[in-house]
């Protein structure tokens, strides 16, 4: 009774602490199911109930008993056991919480609870009972209430999104435009510049400054050659003491020298701008704001290289000699630049410095052996660091190993029929490969050399007399051109600029066309490039490995020379391959029998030709589409007319991508109407595929016009010309119509409305 008594009361308590009670005391129950012995506790192990499979049923019912008995025995046990404890641990039975009390009425209710359960299975399982030590009650009983919070820091690794596609072209575009519109603003800068080297008022400062014995010494230019060459030789030594030079003048720059410009009114803040830059530490030209603040220039004797090559070409200008100014534009690059690593990111720097080879500064003369540990004796440097000693501020720019200037001056000598390049900054005659800066400098970079002349009538490039790397140079002035571009008769904006800046003075024709062949020559005689780099793109030579998809090799030869073991061909040898299908489109077929000369990766983009792709994936064949020359094809010839009747292609139309492509004895007439009137004439006749447009992802042919046979051309026409006359008077009756039903409307609303002020008033 005092058994199921107790029963009673656990259940009811239970029920009373709610189900988070109920999970805690759960918590604490003992384990009865266990398979591994643990021999070394202090108590004595509780009696295994073992079954014998091999027993018959009386037996079993009577083990069966024995382990009920034992485990009833074992749970009182267990309860004695954890009153104790419970004593041992506690000072005093009241500061206990409830739930302690019940512990030991729980624990054995739920263990019978779970022996009758699993009663059933006792039979088919080998189980041990044994009592856990007092250590891990203790713990269980300290430490039921301590629950410890998690916090759970989610970083947000998802990378940044990328750019669009509009996006990048939308500041490709941008680039470009602004990068064009500096290219004019600077033209203009320097058209105004050579006007003031023309005015009347220069020109006599300019020569009252000069000395007396060198005035004389120019007037004998036209005597010979060596008087011509000893005037300019002296102008250079007596203005290179004269003109002091105090900057740089205009310079490159990239676009984020400039980003901060973005959210600046332009207009309104235009008089402050120059400030504006000055705190940007952008300070390249001087600033002249008209004729007579450039004439003061020549008056104080400074000013940077730029206004003293300006002034220099007024000087010549002065003393009778042609002369014109050279200007090297600095406009701002239309590229995008590549993304750089950070150098102020901690993981690159730690990267970077893992990397480095730090080198120790040692005083040989006080420094032995001993002091030196062996990893520092591997990692100094054997080579002492060279001290760049500064030249002075006056001695910068004027020196002859000075950086190249961006504004220098030609003067055209008669009696060699060519213009001389003339350096006043450096003081260097005919030298016009000494103009060009070095590759790696990023603040010349050599785009567009203009030449300046003095009757005010537009400009000549001269770059190629200038620069030895023509393929930079091109790369600089624009991007190239798409394929889409190119088939549509795009020209590359520098050459439409180039071409409507040519002076038109026939005066000078004889003159510019000696210049032209000039260049032409120099453009023959321009030395191979040094670089693999270099070959990209070349005018005049190319590499293997730098041929296009469409691009081959034919023939390959000559071999002009080698560079790093690879030969080096000539540009003429570059030719254009393309499929059966382009070349048709292009008015040709290919001959029997060719073989394709390159076979190259299919790229398909209609939805045919992806299914296609696919199949051949998954087949393990990878697409290829046969490439061949134009020397491989011949003119695409059509069946001619014969008795009247137009032969068609197995589509039921004529090919007529070009005009060669028109059968013999058959005409074009181009209009959408002739269909109907040949079909309500009679007249065979056949539609002009004339091309083929990309829509829903799928090639549609073009259809414009239709071919008849020649003899009934006349009697079409004139019955088109006749149905469109009808045609137009329809329309013109129509539309008239339509206007008396809008005059129509148009009265009656007036009259509606004159009807209602006068009943109701306005």
């Amino acid at each position: 009774m005092t058994k199921h008594t107790s029963q009673r009361k656990t259940a009811s308590i239970t029920k009373d602490m709610g189900v988070s009670s109920h999970r805690r005391v759960e918590s604490l129950s003992l384990s009865k199911r266990t398979t591994r012995s643990q021999r070394h506790f202090k108590e004595s192990a509780l009696p295994v109930c073992d079954q014998n499979n091999d027993q018959d049923n009386d037996q079993d019912k009577i083990s069966g008993k024995r382990k009920i008995s034992a485990l009833e025995e074992t749970g009182q046990k267990q309860e004695e056991r954890k009153a104790i404890i419970i004593e041992q641990t506690t000072p005093s039975s009241s500061t206990l919480p409830d739930q302690l009390w019940i512990t030991s009425e729980l624990t054995q209710n739920s263990s019978n609870e779970e022996e009758e359960g699993e009663e059933e299975d006792e039979e088919e399982v080998d189980w041990e009972d044994i009592a856990l030590p007092d250590s891990y009650l203790q713990e269980k009983f300290t430490e039921a209430h301590i629950y410890n919070d998690v916090h759970v820091v989610l970083q947000n690794t998802r990378p940044p999104p990328k750019k669009s596609v509009w996006d990048t072209t939308y500041e490709r575009m941008l680039r470009e435009w602004m990068h064009n519109s500096h290219v004019a603003t600077l033209i203009a800068h320097f058209i105004i510049r050579n006007q003031w080297c023309i005015f009347p008022e220069t020109l006599a400062l300019c020569y009252s400054v000069v000395p007396h014995h060198v005035q004389t010494q120019c007037s004998r230019q036209l005597d010979s050659n060596s008087d011509f060459t000893k005037g300019i030789q002296w102008l250079l030594t007596w203005w290179k003491d004269f003109f002091t030079i105090t900057g740089s003048g205009l310079i490159t720059r990239s676009f984020n020298d400039y980003g901060f410009l973005a959210g600046i009114d332009l207009i309104e803040n235009r008089h402050s701008l120059r400030e504006l830059l000055l705190e940007r530490g952008i300070d390249d030209g001087d600033t002249i704001l008209g004729l007579k603040d450039f004439t003061s220039r020549l008056v104080i004797k400074s000013g940077t290289r730029d206004t003293s090559a300006e002034l220099f070409v007024a000087v010549l200008r002065a003393l009778n000699y042609d002369a014109r100014l050279v200007c090297s534009l600095q406009p701002m690059p239309y590229h995008i630049p590549a993304k750089r690593p950070n150098k102020k990111d901690p993981t690159t720097q730690e990267k970077r410095d893992t990397n480095r080879v730090h080198s120790i500064d040692i005083d040989f003369r006080t420094t032995t052996n001993k002091d030196i540990s062996p990893k520092e004796d591997m990692q100094f440097s054997y080579r002492a660091p060279r001290v760049k000693s500064k030249p002075s501020v006056l001695n910068e720019w004027n020196t002859t190993r000075s950086k190249p200037p961006t504004v220098w001056c030609e003067v055209y000598t008669p009696h060699e029929n060519r213009w001389i390049c003339v350096d006043p900054v450096r003081g260097i005659y005919d030298k016009p490969k000494s103009m060009e800066p070095i590759a790696t400098d990023r603040q010349n970079m050599m785009s567009y050399v203009f030449a300046l002349g003095g009757n005010r009538d537009g400009c000549i490039d001269v770059t190629r007399r200038y620069s030895s790397r023509m393929a930079k140079v091109h790369r600089l002035r624009h991007r190239e051109l798409t394929k889409r571009e190119r088939e549509g008769g795009f020209r590359p904006w520098s050459e439409l600029l180039i071409s409507a800046l040519q002076p038109n003075t026939q005066s000078e024709r004889k003159r510019q066309e000696e210049e032209e062949e000039e260049l032409k020559l120099q453009k023959i005689k321009e030395p191979m490039p040094t670089s693999i780099q270099g070959f990209k793109n070349h005018s005049l030579y190319a590499l293997e490995r730098h041929l296009k998809k469409f691009q081959c090799l034919y023939p390959k030869e000559p071999i002009v020379g080698h560079i790093k073991g690879e030969p080096v061909y000539l540009r003429s040898s570059v030719k254009k391959v393309h499929t059966r299908d382009q070349w048709l489109r292009l008015g040709l077929v290919i001959k029997q029998n060719e073989q394709p000369i390159k076979q190259v990766k299919a790229t398909p983009v209609s939805i045919s030709g992806k299914r296609a792709l696919e199949e051949a994936k998954l087949d393990g064949i990878s697409m290829q589409s046969s490439c061949y020359g134009e020397w491989q094809t011949t003119p695409y010839v059509a069946e001619p007319v014969i008795n009247g009747r137009v032969s068609k292609n197995k589509y039921g139309a004529v090919y007529l991508f070009t005009p060669t492509m028109l059968p013999e004895g058959a005409s074009y007439i181009p209009n959408i109407n002739t269909k109907k009137i040949a079909t309500e004439m009679g007249i065979d006749f056949a539609p002009a595929v004339v091309g083929y447009e990309f829509i829903k992802k799928n090639y549609t042919p073009t259809v414009n016009g239709i071919v008849v046979p020649k003899e009934n051309e006349s009697v079409i026409l004139s019955a088109l010309k006749e149905y469109e006359e009808r045609l137009s008077l329809e329309k013109a009756k129509a539309l008239k119509e339509k206007a008396y039903e809008q005059w129509n409307k148009l009265i009656r609303s007036i009259l509606i409305e004159s009807r209602i002020n006068d009943e109701y008033g306005k």
